[in-house]
C-alpha cells in the first residue's frame, strides 16, 4: 500500500486525499452525535471561520498573536545562536549552561507562566515564556552543528591561516546552518503554542488565546474550532515556509555555475615563496603514557621531497603536526631556515591531510581560493585557484560541491589549494592512500608536475615503500619507541623528460638498485612490524 501511494500518488492529491478523509470522519461523527456543544458540523465551523476572518477585531486579535510570536522566535533565535555557539566552541561553557537550561526543560510551561506572571505583565509575558522555552531547542541544535564538525577541518583552517573572523563566517556558521533550520522550525511551533497558552492564562487586551477563552466561556464551540483551525494553518503556514528554506538554498547551490578560471587584466599575483628548509631540532612529544619522539632531530632540505616511513601508530602524523603548528611539542622546536636570515617558528604550512577536508558547503574554486582571500583581492585569489585547478583536470569543475566529485576529484581539488597557498613547506600526509594504482600514479605524477613549476619543501607521510621510491628525493625510515632514524637514503631522480611514464614504469618494474634500497627499508621497519 505504501508503494502504491508513493509510485501512483502525489504528495498533493495524498495530501487532498487525507483532508478529505478526516472531514468525512468528522461530519460522520458530528452527525452521530447530533451536540453542536460537544461536536459542530463542519459546516458550521467553516461559517464561523469565514464571518471571523471578514471581523476587524478577529483579525487584529490574530494579528496580534503573530508579532508575539515573531518577536519570541527572533529573540529565541538571537540568544539561541549566541548561547550554541559558547556551548559549541567551548566545553566550559556547555558545563556552565548544562544546569539552567535542564531546570527550563523540566519546569512545566504552566508553572512558567503562573510564576511571571508576578513578574511581568499581560502582554509581555507569552512573549518571555516562549522565549524560555525556545531557548533549549536552538541552543542544542546550534550547538549540535558546531560539535559535529570534523576536528581535521578545523585543522585545516587553522594550518591555512583562517583569522577568527574568517573561521566563524566559514566554518562553524556554515557547519551549524542545517541544525540552526531545524531547530527553527520547531522553534516556530513551540512558540506559536507557548504564546498562545500564554494569552489564555493570562488574557492581554488583544491575542489569539484571549479569543479562544472568550469563545470558550460563551460555549461557542464552532467558534472555539474556528480560532483553532485558524492558528493550525498560521503553523502550518510558517512551518512549510520555513521547511522550503534549505532546499531553496540547495537548489541555489545545484544550479551554481562553473566560474571562469582566468579574467583578462589580472595577473597571477599570489605572493612569492622564499626558499627555504625545515629544520627539526629536539624534538620531545610524549601522547598519553606513550612516548612517541625524545631529542629528535632533522633537517628537510630545501625543493626537495622527503618521504617519512614508520610502523602505523608510531606518531608520523604527529610529527607533521607539530611542524604545522597543529600540536606544540613538550620539548624542542620546529624552525624554517631561509639563507641569509634568522630562524623563524610559526611559520606558514601547506598540508594535504589523509582525507582531503574540503569545506562541504563551499565549490572546490572556492576552497582553493578561501586561503588565498585576505592576501590577495578575492578575484585575483579566484583566478589564481581556477589556473592550478585548471592544471589538476578539474577546469570544467569549478562550480561543482565536494559531495559532488569523486574521491580522486576531491583529492586533487585538494592538492590545488595546498599549492595554491603561499607556504615554502608542504605536507603530505598519506596523500595517494586508498587510491585504485591507476589513480594513485596519476596523482604522484601531478605532484611532481606541481613541484618543477612551484617548489617546495616536501614532507611526505607515507606507508608505501614503493611510492616513496618513484617521487621523492630522501627516504627516511623511522623505528624504535621513541621513534629515530634507522635509515636516511637518498633517490635517484625520475626522468623529467615523461614523468608520468617514468613514474609508472619504476612503481610496476622497481630497478635493481632501488629494488634494493626497497629490502633495507623493509628490514629496518620489521623490527616494529607485527
Amino acid at each position: 500500500m505504501r508503494a502504491f501511494i508513493s509510485n501512483k500518488l502525489s504528495r498533493p492529491l495524498a495530501f487532498g486525499l487525507s483532508l478529505l478523509a478526516l472531514s468525512g470522519f468528522w461530519q460522520a461523527a458530528a452527525m452521530h452525535l447530533n451536540s453542536p456543544l460537544i461536536l459542530p458540523l463542519p459546516s458550521e465551523v467553516f461559517r464561523q471561520l469565514l464571518l471571523g476572518l471578514g471581523s476587524p477585531v478577529f483579525l487584529r486579535h490574530f494579528g496580534i498573536s503573530c508579532l508575539r510570536s515573531l518577536l519570541a522566535i527572533g529573540l529565541t533565535l538571537a540568544a539561541g545562536s549566541v548561547s550554541g555557539l559558547g556551548a559549541g566552541l567551548s566545553a566550559a561553557f556547555r558545563a556552565f549552561a548544562a544546569v539552567p537550561l535542564a531546570i527550563i526543560r523540566a519546569v512545566p510551561v504552566a508553572a512558567i507562566i503562573l510564576l511571571a506572571v508576578f513578574w511581568l505583565g499581560s502582554d509581555a509575558l507569552p512573549v518571555f515564556v516562549a522565549l524560555l522555552m525556545g531557548l533549549p531547542v536552538m541552543t542544542d541544535a546550534v550547538a549540535a552543528g558546531i560539535t559535529k564538525i570534523p576536528a581535521r577541518l578545523v585543522d585545516a583552517a587553522k594550518v591555512y591561516r583562517f583569522s577568527r573572523r574568517k573561521l566563524l563566517f566559514h566554518v562553524y556558521i556554515p557547519a551549524a546552518l542545517p541544525n540552526f533550520l531545524s531547530g527553527l522550525r520547531s522553534v516556530f511551533g513551540l512558540s506559536w503554542k507557548v504564546v498562545v497558552a500564554g494569552e489564555v492564562l493570562v488574557l492581554p487586551r488583544y491575542g489569539a488565546g484571549s479569543l479562544l477563552y472568550t469563545a470558550k466561556v460563551h460555549l461557542e464551540t464552532a467558534q472555539v474550532f474556528a480560532i483553532v483551525i485558524l492558528m493550525v494553518i498560521i503553523c502550518l503556514a510558517l512551518e512549510t515556509l520555513f521547511f522550503l528554506l534549505p532546499r531553496c538554498f540547495r537548489k541555489q547551490r545545484n544550479n551554481l555555475a562553473a566560474v571562469p578560471a582566468d579574467s583578462a587584466g589580472i595577473a597571477n599575483s599570489k605572493p612569492p615563496i622564499a626558499p627555504s628548509s625545515v629544520r627539526v631540532e629536539n624534538l620531545g612529544v610524549t601522547r598519553g603514557s606513550q612516548e612517541l619522539f625524545r631529542g629528535f632531530s632533522t633537517e628537510f632540505q630545501q625543493g626537495k621531497l622527503t618521504a617519512v616511513i614508520a610502523a602505523s601508530g608510531r606518531g608520523k602524523t604527529t610529527l607533521l603536526d607539530c611542524i604545522a603548528g597543529i600540536l606544540s611539542p613538550g620539548k624542542g622546536r620546529v624552525v624554517l631556515r631561509n639563507p641569509g636570515q634568522p630562524d623563524r617558528t610559526g611559520f606558514p604550512v601547506s598540508y594535504l591531510f589523509q582525507e582531503p577536508q574540503l569545506l562541504p558547503w563551499r565549490s572546490i574554486l572556492r576552497n582553493a581560493a578561501l586561503p588565498l582571500e585576505g592576501a590577495i583581492p578575492r578575484q585575483n585569489a579566484r583566478v589564481a585557484a581556477g589556473r592550478l585547478l585548471a592544471k589538476t583536470g578539474l577546469g570544467l569543475r569549478l562550480g561543482a560541491y565536494p559531495d559532488q566529485l569523486s574521491g580522486g576529484e576531491q583529492r586533487r581539488a585538494a592538492l590545488a589549494r595546498a599549492f595554491a597557498f603561499p607556504a615554502p613547506a608542504l605536507l603530505m600526509d598519506e596523500a595517494f592512500q586508498s587510491q585504485d594504482l591507476p589513480l594513485k600514479l596519476s596523482l604522484m605524477t601531478l605532484t611532481k608536475t606541481l613541484l618543477r613549476e612551484d617548489p617546495r619543501t616536501v614532507i611526505l607521510v607515507t606507508h608505501d615503500v614503493r611510492e616513496a621510491l618513484c617521487i621523492a628525493d630522501r627516504i627516511l625510515a623511522l623505528t624504535g619507541r621513541p621513534l629515530g632514524i634507522a635509515r636516511d637514503i637518498a633517490v635517484p631522480a625520475v626522468s623529467e623528460e615523461d614523468t608520468k611514464a617514468a613514474i609508472t614504469e619504476r612503481y610496476i618494474h622497481l630497478p635493481p638498485d632501488l629494488a634494493v634500497i626497497e629490502e633495507d627499508i623493509f628490514s629496518a621497519l620489521s623490527k616494529d612490524t607485527v
